[in-house]
């Protein structure tokens, strides 16, 4: 971004970026004190601040707010950010009103629709002719599933000539994820290094390490996410195997999905037309490849054989069950303004279950079902069609 500025000629001395964990910033009143001097020496017509590692100084919402109320900031333009979701989170809360709503992101692993473009683009994993051209017919096909439902299966048609080759890219998506550094090994190396591996463990631990919390028991709970991967499960049931309180579970658990490491699934109910809080959840890795790590890390086995022996089992639907649930999460979350469980849930009776109903703007519902294998039979694609019928 500053980069981006300064090609477009904006003064350097408008642009000033500061690093907390690089600069020691004691309090959120040392922060006012940095960037009212800045803003004293170099204050222009528009001023651009940008400040890493926020999350590192206590309170710091306290101090921006300070300076946004006394007007200091009125013409600037201030981006910050954080490797700690949780604290961002929390602190963001704090400052309603200033600027803040909608103007948050998160930085996540790529979905694969984004996978294909820095592929096609920036790697040679891949080699297929007419790149552009290819590149080109993908930003002409976009598929909205608030459309109508005829418009949705014309999209389809249209993909269908594109499928070889998407396929192809999606067989590597499922092994490395949306990760660069996992492609970055492919390219250099033939095969996935396990000091990256370690790397990624360590980034998934990180926020659980930073609030204090123990790292064998997050070790051991994401081994029982593995193990009960796209199942209905409970707080009780996990807690009940590992012999650990429900509320520590739920603790850990919160923390991760915050942390953006994993999505809990609610189940809708039916009668309230709304998020059921209380019943069994689904729990998936917001990208495949976490599920490959915290697999190598707990069983000791090399990166690359963990990738064959998933790769290749009955086990992958349930990888690209949770690859599409994260695609649909995406596709209108927008973080306080709009959670996810306003729109994405799924259903379950006695009589069957549906990976994913999407609440649509006219309060319709679309269910989405995932099967990953060559010849589907009807029997596999069975919903309970009745219940559904009661939300349409």
């Amino acid at each position: 971004m500053i980069l981006s500025l300064l090609e477009k000629n904006v003064n350097p001395r408008n642009v000033f970026y500061i690093s907390c964990d690089q600069v020691p910033v004691l309090s959120y009143k040392h922060l006012m004190h940095i960037i009212r001097n800045y803003l004293e020496t170099y204050g222009g017509d528009l001023n651009y601040i940008f400040i890493d590692e926020i999350t590192r100084v206590k309170r710091w919402s306290y101090g921006l707010k300070g300076l946004y109320d006394s007007g200091l900031l009125d013409n600037c333009i201030v981006v910050v950010t954080g490797s700690l979701p949780i604290r961002l989170g929390r602190e963001v809360e704090l400052m309603p009103g200033r600027g803040v709503e909608e103007n948050i992101y998160m930085l996540k692993p790529v979905g694969f629709r984004e996978y294909v473009y820095a592929l096609l683009k920036f790697s040679n994993i891949i080699d297929i002719e007419n790149r552009d051209n290819f590149l080109r017919k993908m930003d002409s096909l976009k598929v909205c599933l608030e459309n109508e439902l005829s418009s949705i299966l014309n999209a389809f048609k249209d993909i269908l000539p594109l499928y070889p080759i998407l396929q192809k890219i999606f067989n590597i998506y499922l092994k490395t994820g949306g990760l660069p550094e996992i492609v970055n090994d492919l390219e250099k190396y033939n095969k996935i290094r396990m000091a990256t591996v370690e790397s990624i463990f360590n980034l998934i631990l990180n926020d659980i390490a930073k609030m204090d919390r123990n790292p064998d028991v997050a070790k051991m709970i994401l081994d029982q996410i593995c193990i009960k991967y796209a199942s209905p499960i409970s707080m009780y049931s996990i807690a009940s195997e590992l012999d650990l309180n429900p509320h520590t579970v739920k603790d850990y658990l919160e923390i991760f999905e915050k942390s953006h490491i994993i999505n809990i699934h609610y189940q809708i109910d039916v009668r309230r037309n709304s998020v059921n809080f209380k019943k069994n959840k689904k729990i998936y890795f917001t990208d495949p490849f976490f599920y490959y790590v915290v697999k190598s890390i707990v069983s000791g086995m090399d990166i690359n054989e963990v990738l064959i022996e998933y790769s290749s089992s009955e086990f992958l639907p349930k990888i690209v069950e949770g690859i599409v649930i994260e695609h649909l999460r995406r596709t209108k979350e927008k973080p306080i303004v709009r959670e996810y469980t306003t729109y994405l849930y799924y259903y379950m009776d006695g009589r069957g279950e549906v990976d994913a109903l999407y609440r649509r703007e006219d309060k319709h519902y679309i269910g989405v079902e995932v099967k990953y294998r060559r010849n589907p039979s009807k029997r596999f694609l069975k919903t309970p069609r009745t219940a559904i019928r009661m939300m349409l």
